[in-house]
């Protein structure tokens, strides 16, 4: 799972993306991200298991069920603590808000 990642180039996105148009605030930056489990295969382990499946194989698949469970609950539990101390805010907002800050002194000129 890369979301940290993902979220963080899509941040970058957004800010080229209001840099190119030139937009009056964060508000009039329309990008879609579209959806990112739109046509997901599941993964190996979540797959039907086959009737041949030596015991190792069915261990092995079971020890990944876990951890992706345990995997998504700390998350899910990292996200909420994230919000909880207010730390989710992008990376740089303060590139966003100067822009605007520098658009709204032009337009008053």
């Amino acid at each position: 799972m890369a979301t940290h990642t993902v979220m963080d180039e899509r941040t970058k996105a957004a800010l080229k993306v209001a840099y190119q148009q030139g937009v009056g605030g964060a508000e009039d930056v329309d990008v879609d991200f579209g959806d990112d489990d739109q046509n997901v295969e599941p993964l190996w382990f979540e797959q039907p298991v086959p009737d041949d499946e030596t015991a190792s194989v069915t261990a092995l698949r079971y020890t990944c069920k876990a951890g992706a469970g345990v995997l998504h609950v700390l998350d899910t539990v990292g996200e909420w603590l994230a919000a909880f101390f207010g730390i989710t805010t992008p990376r740089y907002q303060y590139v966003l808000d100067d822009l605007i800050a520098r658009q709204r002194e032009v337009e008053r000129a």
